[in-house]
């Protein structure tokens, strides 16, 4: 179904073939006499802006959940069919759609409207579409519907990888020609970006995807590169980063970008956001794996945005960045830890304690009995320990939910059967050893085993006190004025040698009022004042000031 995406011969003879752009004559060329505005089937309402202000106007959106379709797009993306209408059924309307020469493009929109919910009647109606398509006096008048309805089935079913493969290749064929690629270029390009990013491991939708840009490009270059940019690196996700690069490194390979249009969006993108954290971390890491790939020349790169470069300011970046997660991160692990340490420190206790009151007792000739009473004693004296300890506690891990929960008693009980189910191979063990029979060599055994568990002990004990000072060691490391210092002083260092961004000060006013709040007032006055001795810092400073 995706043999239509290579570079066919289209229905008016053009045979141009994938990634060579138009002469400028082509590229700024309005729509000839013979294209007509897209006629827009029942209950269809189309209405076109000119073609030169479409061609014009800036990339929409990169989420295909937040992208505007165009406000001349048709009701394609309607949850449910109009009311009143009635079409074929859905098996019918997808044999229609399979079959090559069964209706005409107008057709397979109207049935694709009809039955917007059902997977199989899109995917077929996304295939017909492509290869449709290839007829250019059936696609000028329908170029704004047709792409539309493709991205329409896209994003309801941007989990299916097989959807989304018809849908980049459908989108190649629709902007083959320049003048069809200028009217849908803006809804066209996050969608497209979308599918990318969702499917980064699909090779086969990664070079459909490719390609569609590469004819997208035919109408607009900078506008390709600066919304690959925009769509990929403004997201939360990582792979967005690879996907980016990608694409770029693909344009580049095929002559359609170069690295001054790469650069040229990237400089005003991050010099204009510099409170994006997010984006100034993605765009160093977009930045110095295009370097690394020889997309971009390193010396270029060091003359326009050198901050990009900076591995160290990067890594403060994505320290600052995580930090709320990391910190969640170890303060499950440290109360995970320390729980289980606990029922340890619990479990051994009452072994140490009735091997030595055994001993004690066997020193003095204690019967068998006497002994095995104060086994159990020692047990009951442990529990009710234990419980206490609970009582006194309000919150306590529980590693089901992997969380602080606050203990009710139905925790409480949960966690002293745990106690006493741990306690079950220690009793066994002590009930044995105070039922020996009395002589030097049982309360020699005893005392090796009752030094042995104080040893014990006294090692989860220290074990206890390692785990909560490595802990808070790692939470001041986590502390947002810690890391604000680290970036203070790499802008120090960075002033000193004469090559202090003021867009990076810009960044570390930003990151500070973000740990104002929590971090000591003493703190926040001492960074305040060594960012105001930066480039720029003071200016800034004051103008943040106002605006407060």
């Amino acid at each position: 179904e995706l043999d239509h995406a290579s570079a066919a011969p289209r229905g008016d003879g053009a045979a141009t073939p994938v990634g060579v752009p138009p002469s400028p004559a082509a590229t700024h060329a309005t729509l000839p006499s013979d294209v007509r505005l897209p006629i827009a089937p029942r209950a269809h309402v189309v209405h076109v802006a000119p073609v030169e202000a479409q061609a014009a106007a800036p990339s929409a959106a990169a989420h295909p959940a937040q992208a505007p379709i165009l406000e001349c797009t048709p009701t394609f993306a309607a949850v449910a069919p109009a009311v009143g209408r009635a079409g074929p059924a859905e098996d019918e309307a997808h044999a229609t759609l399979k079959q090559a020469d069964a209706c005409t493009l107008l057709q397979v929109l109207e049935l694709m409207e009809v039955h917007p919910g059902s997977e199989r009647v899109q995917r077929a109606g996304v295939h017909a579409i492509g290869r449709l398509a290839r007829d250019a006096s059936q696609l000028k008048p329908q170029c704004i519907a047709a792409s539309a309805a493709v991205a329409s089935a896209a994003t309801r079913f941007r989990e299916s990888f097989m959807m989304q493969r018809l849908a980049m290749s459908a989108l190649g064929s629709i902007v083959y020609l320049p003048v069809v690629a200028a009217l849908v270029f803006q809804e066209a390009l996050p969608i497209v970006f979308a599918a990318m990013i969702a499917f980064s491991q699909d090779v086969k939708l990664q070079a459909l995807a490719c390609e569609a840009l590469a004819r997208l490009a035919q109408t607009d270059r900078p506008a390709v590169v600066r919304g690959c940019l925009q769509a990929c690196l403004s997201r939360h996700s990582h792979l967005a980063v690879g996907v980016c690069c990608q694409v770029l490194g693909r344009l580049s390979e095929s002559g359609i970008c170069h690295e001054g249009q790469i650069l040229d969006a990237l400089q005003p993108l991050v010099e204009g956001q510099p409170e994006h954290l997010e984006l100034q971390h993605h765009a160093s890491a977009a930045l110095r794996r295009l370097v690394a790939d020889q997309v971009v020349e390193a010396s270029t790169a060091r003359r326009r945005v050198p901050q990009l470069l900076s591995a160290q300011w990067a890594h403060l970046l994505a320290r600052f960045l995580g930090a709320d997660v990391e910190e969640a991160r170890e303060r499950s692990t440290f109360h995970a830890d320390v729980q289980a340490l606990f029922h340890e420190e619990v479990v051994r206790h009452f072994e140490y304690e009735a091997s030595e009151r055994c001993l004690h007792l066997l020193c003095h000739g204690a019967p068998g009995p006497a002994r095995l009473c104060e086994v159990l004693r020692c047990l009951v004296e442990n529990l009710e320990d234990y419980r206490g300890r609970l009582e006194a506690r309000q919150m306590a891990w529980d590693a089901t939910e992997g969380r602080l929960v606050p203990l009710d008693i139905g925790l409480r009980q949960r966690l002293s059967a745990e106690a006493l189910a741990a306690m079950e191979a220690g009793i066994l063990a002590s009930l044995q050893e105070a039922s020996a029979a009395p002589g030097e060599a049982a309360q020699r055994r005893l005392a090796q085993r009752t030094a042995r568990l104080r040893a014990e002990c006294g090692a989860l004990l220290d074990r206890k006190t390692e785990v909560t000072h490595a802990h808070q060691e790692r939470a001041e490391e986590l502390r947002r004025e810690v890391m604000l210092f680290e970036a203070v002083e790499y802008l120090e260092m960075q002033e000193a040698r004469g090559e202090a961004i003021v867009n990076q000060v810009r960044t570390a006013l930003h990151m500070l009022a973000i740990a104002a709040p929590c971090a000591p007032t003493d703190a926040v006055e001492r960074l305040r004042e060594r960012l105001s001795r930066l480039p720029g810092g003071h200016v800034l400073q004051a103008a943040e000031q106002e605006t407060m």
